[in-house]
C-alpha cells in the first residue's frame, strides 16, 4: 500500500495532473508537426507527377492517392499488351470495395507511374504494412518481397514486416507494380499504410530513426526490469514486484511487435502468431497494470476483481485458439474491454491519490496519465493518422514515473527501517552500558571483599575453627566466581559490539594447555579430579590469540572440574582435514548441562561461559560443538586452524588423523603420512619452476627469501639494486618481482614505476616488502603500481601464499592472451571467406589447375587456423610459416599483380616462436598498407639467424602511418578508439615471453616495417 508522511492539497494534485497532460499533448503535437510530411503532388488515376519536385535527404513524401488496381490479376512486369481495364484504388486503404468480392480475401496488382526529372539520383521506397503478402517491382525488376503472394491460399505465405527497396532510373517514367495477396484476414487487406518515397538517404534515415527510437524505448524499459530484478535480489518478494515485471515484459513485447515490428525482423515469426502475440501483449499489459495499481491502492479483492481475472483467462484462451479469420474482430472486442476496465482502474487511482493526498501517489498518478495519453493517441493514430512515426516519450515518461515511485517508496521504507534500527540500537546500547557499568562498579568492591577475606583467612588462621574456615573458603570461592562472571559479562558485551580484536600468531597449544592445567591444579588442590593432557609429539602449532586461547582452555577445563567430582578429565588433540581438533571428555561428566547454541538462553553463568568460548573459537576460524555419544555420554569438541610450518617437539601421546570426530584411536604413522601427502600435493601443484626476481640491497634478506622460496617450486634470481633488476628484466620472461622499498639510488617505488612503463599489473606482478606499515607508505606502494604489499617481518606461509596467488594471476592472464590470439585468428572475416570462395568459383571456369592449388591452400589455411597448437605457448616456426604461406598465396590469387611477396627465409629453421605472431602482422601489412594503394605493392618477409637469436621482419611499401595512427596501433595513444588489436596482442605476448615487444617504424606514403626477435 501507499505510505507517506507528506500530503499535497487536492487542488494542487488536480492542477498538476492537468498541466502534466497538457505538456504531454503539447510535446506530441510538436513532434507530429516537426515530422509532418511536406505538401507534395498526389497520384491521380495511377500517375503522380514529381517533375520539378526538390527531393530532400531529410524527409520523404507519401504516395497516397489514386492508384491503378487490377483485381484477381498479377500483371507481368514490363509487358502490358493484354492487361485488363484497371480500377482506381485509394492508397492507403482496405481493398474490400475494389476486389469485386466485397471481402478483403483475394489478390491483385497495384500500379503507379511516377514522372521524374532525368537524373542519376538513387531513390527508395519504404513499405510499412501490406496485408498479408507482397512483391514489389520497379521498371520490371523485382526489388522486394514480403511473404509469398500467390493466386491461391495454399501457395500463399502471409508475412507483414516493414521493408525498403532502392533503385536508380534513367527514364522519365518509373513504373511501380505491387503484387498483393490476402487469404488470412477477411476484414483487412491491401496497402493499409502509406508508402514512403524519396531519396535513398531520406528513406534510410527515416527507417533508421524510427527503429532506433523503438530500440531506445526498449532499453529504457528493460533497465526498469533490471532494477526490479535487483529489488528481488535484495529481498523484495511482494506481488507488486511481479506485476511490475509483467508490465515491463508486456510493454516490451507490445513495442517490439508493433510499428516497425523489430521482433519479427529478428525472429522469423509468421503473421498468425505475431498477431496473436501482439494482442496478448496489449491485453496482458492492461491486466498487469490493473493488478499492480490494485495492490498499491490497497483495494480488497472483490467479485469484480475475480470476474476480471477469469475473464482475462478466458480471453487468453480465445486469442490462442480462435482461427486466424476471426482474430481481428475478437481482438478488437477484447482489447477495448480490457482498455475500458484499465481506464476505470486508473481513474480510481487518480481519485484515491487526490483523496489521500500522498506524495508517492503523485508519481503513480503521472505515470498513469502518461500511459492513458499513450493509449488515447495510439487509438487515434490507428484510426486517423496511421502514417505518424513512432512516438517514444509517453512510455519513457511513464516508466520514469514508475521508477521515481519505486525509489521514493524505497527511500521512505529505508528511512523507517533506519529509525527503527536506531531505536533498537539505543535500547540495546542502554542494556549493554548497564551491564558494562555494573561490571565495572562491582569489580572494585568485589576485589576489596576478596582481599579482606584472604587477609582474615591468613591472619586469623590459628584462631578460626574448622567451621569458620570452611565458611571463609566458601566466601572466597563465591567471590572468585563472581569476578569471573563479571569478566564474562564484559567479554559478552565486547563480542556483541564486535569490539574484541584478536592478535593471531603461531601458538603452541600444549604449552598453553599445560600452563592452564598447572594453574588449575594449584587453584583446585582439594578436587579429586585429575586433568590429563594427551597431545602427541610433532603436533603442529595453532593459529590463535595466545591470551584468548588460554581463556578458552581455562573456562572449559574449569567447568569440567566443577561438574566432575572425581576421576579423569582428558584433553585430547588430533588432526582432522587440515585443522587441529580437540576434545574434552570424562566418563563421569554429564555434559548435557553445558549444551549451548545460538538460541540458548543465558540463564546461568555456565551457559554464558560456554557461549563466550564458542564465539571466541569461531572468531579464530574454528568450530565448537557438544557431542552426545552412547549411553548419554557427552563431550566437548572444538577445532582451530593448524600451522603446519611449526610443530611440537616433545614426547607425548600419539595422534590420530580422521575425517570425522570419531573414532579417536591414534597412530603415530598416520600424521606423518598426512603431512607427507600434503607436501607432495603442494609440490605437484607448483612443479613448474616459475622465475622470481628478488630485489634488496641487504644480502641477508635475499638469503632469507631464497630459503623460503628456493627449491623445486621457484627459480629465484636476486638483484641488489634497481638498476641490476632492470637489466635482469630484459633477459627472458619473469613471473614475479619481489622488491624491498628502502634501497639506495633507486627505491622500490621508483623501480615499480619503471616496471609499469613496460609491463601492466597483470603482465608482471610486483610484491613490495617493507618494515614501514603506515597508511601513507602503503598508498604510495599501490600508487606506484604494486600488486601487493607486505610488512616485515613476513611469515613464510603468508609470503608463499601471496607469491602463489600473484603467479597464478599472471598465469591466468597469459593463458587468456594465448586464447585471445587463437580466437582472433579463428574469427575469419566473412568478406575474406566469401572473396576466396568467389575466386575459387571463378578459377573453376578459367583455370582448373590453379583452382585445385587454391583449394589446397585454402584448406591448409583453415586447418592451420583452427589447429589446437595455436593454444600452446610456443610452436615451431615452420607451423607459423605454413599458415603465412597459405594466406599470402590466397591473397595473391585474389589481387594478382597488386600484391608481390618477397621471401628471404633461410632453410631449415629450428627455432620456436609464439603461435600466430607473424601471420597477423603480415595480414595487417596487406590489408592496411599495400592494398590501400591502387597499384598495390610488395611485402617482404625476412628472417635472419644470429648466434643468440632469430630476427623476423615484415616490411611493406604501402601507404604507411602517421605518428597518431602509429600510437593507436601500438595501443599507447590517447585516442579513444584504438586500432590494431592483433598487433597489440602479439606485442604483449612477446613482452611476456622475452621482455621485448614489436619494433614498429612507418613513414607515410613509403611503408611500414615491423620487427621482433626471439632467442634460439
Amino acid at each position: 500500500m501507499l505510505t507517506s508522511t507528506k500530503l499535497l492539497p487536492k487542488r494542487k494534485l488536480i492542477l498538476l495532473t492537468a498541466v502534466f497532460l497538457l505538456i504531454l499533448t503539447g510535446i506530441r503535437l510538436l513532434w507530429n508537426y516537426e515530422l509532418r510530411v511536406p505538401d507534395h503532388p498526389e497520384p491521380l488515376a495511377g500517375v503522380v507527377d514529381l517533375r520539378g519536385w526538390q527531393f530532400d535527404d531529410s524527409k520523404t513524401i507519401t504516395l497516397n492517392g489514386e492508384w491503378e488496381f487490377y483485381p484477381n490479376t498479377f500483371l507481368t512486369p514490363g509487358t502490358h499488351q493484354h492487361k485488363p481495364k484497371p480500377i482506381t484504388a485509394v492508397v492507403p486503404g482496405i481493398w474490400d470495395h475494389v476486389t469485386g468480392t466485397g471481402s478483403s480475401i483475394g489478390f491483385g496488382t497495384y500500379r503507379l507511374t511516377v514522372l521524374l526529372d532525368p537524373s542519376d539520383q538513387m531513390y527508395g521506397i519504404r513499405v510499412p504494412s501490406i496485408q498479408t503478402a507482397s512483391r514489389l517491382y520497379v521498371n520490371g525488376q523485382e526489388l522486394g518481397v514480403m511473404g509469398r503472394p500467390s493466386v491461391t491460399k495454399e501457395e500463399s505465405k502471409a508475412r507483414n514486416v516493414p521493408y525498403s527497396v532502392f533503385f536508380r532510373s534513367d527514364k522519365p517514367e518509373v513504373e511501380i507494380l505491387i503484387h498483393v495477396s490476402n487469404f488470412d484476414l477477411p476484414t483487412t487487406g491491401g496497402i493499409i499504410q502509406s508508402l514512403r518515397f524519396g531519396t535513398d538517404t531520406a528513406v534510410t534515415r527515416e527507417a533508421f530513426f524510427s527503429e532506433n527510437l523503438q530500440f531506445i524505448v526498449c532499453i529504457v524499459i528493460a533497465l526498469h526490469g533490471v532494477y526490479a530484478a535487483i529489488l528481488y535480489y535484495l529481498g523484495v518478494r511482494g506481488r507488486e514486484l511481479f506485476y511490475f515485471v509483467g508490465i515491463v515484459v508486456t510493454v516490451l513485447l507490445a513495442v517490439l511487435t508493433d510499428d516497425d515490428k523489430l521482433l519479427l525482423q529478428w525472429v522469423p515469426i509468421g503473421l498468425e502468431w505475431s498477431t496473436r502475440l501482439r494482442v496478448l501483449a496489449y491485453m496482458a499489459c492492461g491486466v498487469s497494470l490493473f493488478f499492480w495499481v490494485k495492490t498499491f491502492t490497497g483495494t480488497r479483492t472483490s467479485w469484480f476483481t475475480r470476474g476480471y481475472a477469469w475473464a482475462n483467462v478466458l480471453f487468453t484462451i480465445v486469442i490462442v485458439l480462435v482461427p486466424m479469420e476471426w482474430i481481428k474482430q475478437t481482438a478488437s472486442f477484447i482489447l477495448v474491454s480490457v482498455m475500458i476496465v484499465t481506464v476505470i482502474t486508473e481513474l480510481r487511482l487518480m481519485v484515491t491519490a487526490i483523496y489521500r493526498r500522498e506524495i508517492t501517489a503523485v508519481f503513480l498518478l503521472l505515470s498513469v496519465a502518461a500511459v492513458s495519453a499513450n493509449r488515447v493517441w495510439g487509438t487515434l493514430k490507428g484510426r486517423f493518422w496511421p502514417d505518424l512515426l513512432f512516438y517514444p516519450f509517453d512510455l519513457i515518461i511513464a516508466f520514469l514515473g514508475l521508477a521515481s515511485f519505486w525509489f521514493v517508496r524505497f527511500a521512505q521504507m529505508n528511512k523507517q527501517a533506519e529509525q527503527l534500527a536506531e531505536q533498537l540500537q539505543k535500547a540495546d546500547k542502554i542494556k549493554d552500558d548497564f551491564l558494562a557499568n555494573t561490571s565495572h562498579e562491582l569489580r572494585n568492591p568485589l576485589h576489596g571483599m576478596l582481599n579482606m577475606a584472604h587477609a582474615v583467612r591468613s591472619e586469623a588462621h590459628s584462631e578460626l575453627g574448622p567451621e569458620h574456615k570452611n565458611r571463609m573458603d566458601l566466601l572466597i570461592q563465591v567471590g572468585q566466581r563472581m569476578s569471573l562472571q563479571l569478566d564474562d559479562l564484559l567479554d559478552a558485551a565486547r563480542l556483541k559490539e564486535q569490539e574484541l580484536h584478536l592478535v593471531k600468531k603461531s601458538v603452541s597449544f600444549s604449552a598453553a594447555a599445560s600452563g592452564v592445567i598447572d594453574m588449575l591444579r594449584v587453584a583446585n588442590n582439594s578436587s579429586q579430579a585429575d586433568v590429563q593432557l594427551h597431545i602427541p609429539d610433532r603436533f603442529p602449532y595453532v593459529i590463535a590469540d595466545e591470551n584468548r586461547l588460554v581463556q578458552i582452555i581455562f573456562n572449559l577445563l574449569q567447568e569440567a572440574l566443577r561438574v566432575t567430582q572425581q576421576g579423569a578429565i582428558v584433553l585430547e588433540g588430533s588432526l582432522r582435514e587440515g585443522m587441529a581438533a580437540f576434545r574434552i571428555y570424562s566418563p563421569t561428566v554429564d555434559w548435557e548441562e553445558v549444551k549451548c547454541s545460538d538460541e540458548a538462553e543465558l540463564n546461568n553463568d555456565l551457559q554464558l561461559r560456554m557461549n563466550i568460548c564458542r564465539q571466541l573459537i569461531e572468531l579464530h576460524g574454528g568450530t565448537f560443538k557438544v557431542i552426545t555419544g552412547e549411553a548419554d555420554a557427552c563431550e566437548i569438541a572444538f577445532s582451530l586452524r593448524a600451522d603446519f610450518s611449526r610443530f611440537e617437539n616433545r614426547l607425548g601421546s600419539d595422534v590420530s588423523i580422521d575425517s570425522e570426530f570419531e573414532p579417536w584411536d591414534s597412530d603415530e604413522g598416520e600424521i606423518g603420512a598426512v603431512l607427507a601427502e600434503q607436501e607432495a600435493a603442494v609440490t605437484a601443484e607448483t612443479r613448474a619452476r616459475h622465475r622470481i626476481l628478488a630485489v634488496d640491497d641487504d644480502p641477508i634478506n635475499l638469503k632469507v627469501l631464497g630459503s623460503i622460496l628456493g627449491g623445486e617450486d621457484y627459480q629465484l634470481v636476486t638483484a641488489t639494486s634497481g638498476k641490476e633488476a632492470l637489466d635482469h628484466l630484459e633477459q627472458g620472461e619473469w613471473d614475479l618481482v619481489i622488491s624491498d622499498v628502502m634501497m639506495p639510488q633507486m627505491s622500490g617505488y621508483e623501480l615499480t614505476r619503471t616496471i609499469r612503463r613496460q609491463f601492466s599489473l597483470s603482465e608482471l606482478p610486483v610484491l613490495l616488502l617493507t618494515a614501514r606499515s603506515r597508511q601513507e607508505d602503503i598508498q604510495a606502494g599501490f600508487l606506484s603500481g604494486a600488486n601487493d604489499y607486505l610488512t616485515k617481518p613476513v611469515g613464510g606461509i603468508e609470503l608463499k601464499s601471496r607469491v602463489k596467488a600473484l603467479i597464478d594471476l599472471k598465469e591466468s592472464i597469459s593463458e587468456r592472451l594465448r586464447m585471445e590470439a587463437a580466437w582472433l585468428q579463428a574469427q575469419i572475416q566473412p568478406h575474406f571467406l566469401f572473396n576466396t570462395l568467389n575466386s575459387i568459383a571463378s578459377l573453376s571456369e578459367t583455370d582448373t589447375s590453379r583452382m585445385v592449388i587454391l583449394l589446397e591452400e585454402f584448406g591448409n589455411y583453415l586447418r592451420t587456423s583452427f589447429d589446437a597448437r595455436n593454444l600452446q605457448r610456443l610452436v615451431p616456426i615452420s607451423h607459423e610459416l605454413q599458415l603465412l604461406r597459405s594466406y599470402l598465396y590466397i591473397e595473391q590469387e585474389r589481387f594478382g599483380n597488386r600484391l608481390k611477396v618477397v621471401w628471404e627465409v633461410p632453410e631449415p629453421l629450428s627455432v620456436e616462436i609464439p603461435p600466430l605472431s607473424i601471420q597477423p602482422l603480415a595480414e595487417n601489412a596487406v590489408r592496411h598498407g599495400i592494398l590501400q594503394r591502387a597499384r598495390g605493392g610488395t611485402l617482404t618477409i625476412r628472417i635472419t639467424e644470429h648466434p643468440q637469436e632469430v630476427a623476423i621482419v615484415i616490411k611493406d611499401d604501402g601507404v604507411g602511418m602517421d605518428q597518431a595512427t602509429l600510437l593507436s596501433v601500438r595501443g599507447d595513444g590517447s585516442t579513444s578508439q584504438r586500432r590494431g588489436v592483433g598487433v597489440q596482442n602479439t606485442d604483449r605476448r612477446l613482452k611476456r615471453l622475452y621482455g621485448r615487444g614489436l619494433e614498429i617504424s612507418s613513414i607515410p606514403d613509403q611503408g611500414t616495417t615491423v620487427a621482433f626477435s626471439v632467442p634460439k
